[in-house]
């Protein structure tokens, strides 16, 4: 998320991070790479110029350059610009998903993905309640650094044990959202 990189449009911590987002994304890194012999993808989900405090990509780009250089060949970035619906089909691919910002996040629910959300807004709570996964919350307003790290591997080594219960509780919230617009439609 490169406003939360950057600090927020004012790029003096505008959400009041108790954490160093900047700082922590390589930390956790390393941590998850330590635990998984595979790879890491950083997926952008807003572009925007490089010097923009809203480009993702860009974000990403420091992000790895940050890591030690034997972990980088392990880190891939997403470096094309998609649309949405393409995005989506890339998270969709994930065995576990990390995320802040909000739309990447429902990407990632909304197929069954098990998604850890850091927020840094009360908007998280109320969607990841919706499908049952209130608790795979990480408010980075809130939370220190240690502590949201330690919080997302314990919730990594969970991933496989909720993704059948989140699978089905996504395609119930899409039924009742295709029923709610049914009889929306039927009314006019």
């Amino acid at each position: 998320n490169g406003l939360m990189y950057n600090g927020g449009y004012t790029r003096k911590n505008m959400f009041g991070l108790k954490l160093d987002y900047a700082a922590w994304l390589p930390e956790l890194i390393v941590a998850l790479l330590r635990e998984h012999p595979g790879e890491l993808w950083l997926i952008p989900h807003t572009y925007g110029p490089p010097d923009s405090v809203e480009s993702d990509p860009e974000a990403g780009r420091r992000v790895r350059a940050a890591l030690p250089p034997a972990l980088q060949a392990r880190v891939r970035r997403v470096t094309g610009e998609y649309d949405c619906h393409e995005i989506k089909g890339v998270i969709g691919q994930c065995d576990f998903f990390i995320g802040s910002r909000m739309h990447a996040c429902i990407a990632a629910l909304s197929q069954g993905v098990p998604c850890v959300g850091l927020a840094y807004s009360m908007k998280f709570q109320g969607v990841f309640e919706s499908v049952g996964m209130a608790d795979w919350v990480v408010d980075g307003r809130t939370t220190t650094a240690e502590s949201a790290r330690e919080r997302v591997r314990a919730l990594y080594r969970e991933r496989a044990a909720v993704r059948t219960g989140l699978e089905a509780r996504a395609a119930a919230a899409r039924t009742q959202l295709r029923e709610q617009f049914a009889a929306l439609f039927a009314r006019t």
